[in-house]
């Protein structure tokens, strides 16, 4: 019985003696000095990197500086209740310490549970997604079986990119290889030495030089009842290209030049003396077309002012190079080398990062799939639809004051119009806030807005209650200290 006693006590004293340290002032300190070396080495490493983003992944989104909070918790906690039993002379101390933890818990429920987005609406149109910044993923989707996009998060925690290996329903998903930064280049007439024109077969590029004859011409029928004559050219020189077609041009022509720096010139005549002239770069093409719902791919379309009108089309084919790493993590384009099998066949891709917020799919698996890299996404409870943007003047002048936009929002069978402003915010009932960001002008007026959307769900409950109870119990503590020593008289 003494035996059992005295390790009762000796469990008793070690209990006590911890949670005394938990609550104790040493560990503070030490947390306290931990916090600011982790805010230091945050700080130097943001200024170095020029990347907010960087340092938040390398120290503030790291897992250890969540168990710093955590201990903090402890450490808050255990310093209130070492006070019990509590008198009145504590509650000063005491309500400091609530609102701390309730400004601590709101802090990690916000991270763990907050909501941080874009969603993008054109008129007439609905969306219920928000695109989350800095967050990664791979979508997939099915052609033919409905909208339904199977969304796999990638961890971008760290200096590299981690797709996890799925399979799903026989469908293998595998990443080969990733690359931090990349550089865009789009592809259209010509690609892989081929010419490519929608509605007809591939076409052989012909290298060619001034000094050499010209290869004999194809024959198109782009006019019913009428062939034109059609060269495919990879040459440096688009001047003496230029000089060829049109000392050569006797019968309606078509030459698609090509050089290595991914340029392309477009001639076209009817009849002589009459010559269309257009010029492609490697920048990002504009309008894109999708054919096949982009089941097939992407393209361009270019209609030559004839008679009548001659409509070319040409798919359009991205790559993208491996380029050093920027300083400023926010401005890399990140690409992954996906792999896809399926009952022995294979698709392997290069998908570089898509940072627009109407992103394109491409197909594998020889247009049974689309797949996309891109910024995760988020459904919201409500669907959105812009009825109207509005461009408003400052008076007697031509220059934008602000801009207004009215939505259409919709959650079940509820329907309401709201109206949003530059500094007008529309809050929902469970929290969700919706701000007006930006606006794009078209045709008859603002075609397209972009909305901020953000929801802390334990702001009301945690942060705004424990800052005000913060507030109250350090102006008690330090504004009315009498109130201390006329407790202890009263002892």
């Amino acid at each position: 019985m003494r035996i059992d006693f005295s390790l009762k006590s000796r469990l008793h004293f070690c209990i006590s003696q911890m949670l005394r340290w938990l609550g104790g002032v040493e560990l503070a300190i030490c947390l306290i000095g931990v916090a600011a070396v982790a805010v230091a080495w945050g700080t130097y490493l943001e200024s170095k990197s020029q990347s907010h983003l960087f340092a938040a992944s390398v120290v503030y989104g790291h897992l250890g500086f969540t168990v710093l909070l955590l201990l903090f918790f402890v450490n808050i906690l255990f310093s209130a209740l070492r006070r019990w039993p509590f008198e009145r002379k504590h509650l000063p101390f005491l309500l400091t310490h609530l609102g701390l933890l309730f400004v601590l818990a709101g802090a990690m429920a916000k991270q763990q549970w907050g909501l941080q987005g874009v969603m993008v609406l054109d008129v007439g149109k609905s969306c219920e997604q928000v695109t989350l910044p800095h967050q990664l993923s791979l979508f997939l989707r099915k052609v033919g079986e409905g909208a339904t996009e199977l969304q796999i998060s990638i961890d971008a925690s760290r200096h590299h990119l981690l797709l996890p290996q799925k399979e799903i329903c026989g469908l293998y998903i595998r990443q080969i290889g990733v690359f931090p930064h990349t550089k865009a280049k789009w592809h259209r007439w010509i690609h892989g030495g081929w010419a490519h024109l929608i509605g007809f077969p591939s076409f052989r590029v012909h290298n060619w030089t001034p000094q050499e004859a010209l290869p004999d011409p194809y024959q198109l029928a782009l006019q019913k009842g009428r062939s034109w004559q059609t060269l495919f050219l990879q040459t440096e020189d688009f001047l003496e290209a230029k000089k060829r077609f049109i000392a050569h041009q006797e019968k309606p022509a078509l030459w698609i030049v090509h050089n290595h720096q991914g340029e392309t010139l477009l001639l076209a005549a009817e009849q002589p003396g009459h010559v269309e002239e257009k010029h492609f770069s490697q920048e990002i093409p504009d309008p894109l077309i999708a054919y096949e719902g982009g089941a097939l791919g992407y393209g361009v379309q270019v209609t030559l002012d004839f008679t009548p009108p001659i409509l070319l089309e040409t798919p359009v084919f991205v790559s993208f190079q491996p380029q050093p790493p920027l300083a400023k993590r926010e401005e890399q384009i990140p690409a992954l080398v996906v792999e896809l099998e399926k009952e022995g066949r294979t698709s392997r891709m290069f998908l570089g990062h898509d940072t627009s917020l109407r992103p394109l799919v491409w197909p594998a698996l020889g247009g049974e799939y689309v797949v996309r890299f891109g910024n995760r996404v988020e459904n919201i409870p409500y669907r959105v639809r812009l009825k109207e943007g509005r461009q408003i003047f400052y008076p007697d002048s031509s220059e934008t004051a602000a801009y207004e936009a009215d939505l259409w929002m919709e959650k079940g069978e509820e329907t309401r119009l709201i109206s949003l402003a530059m500094n007008r915010v529309f809050e929902t009932e469970d929290g969700y806030r919706f701000y007006l960001s930006g606006m794009s002008s078209g045709r008859g007026g603002m075609k397209r807005v972009t909305l901020v959307v953000n929801r802390d769900p334990f702001k009301y409950y945690l942060t705004y209650p424990g800052a005000v109870v913060l507030v109250l119990g350090s102006g008690w503590l330090f504004f009315f200290p009498q109130f201390m020593h006329r407790s202890k008289r009263h002892q």
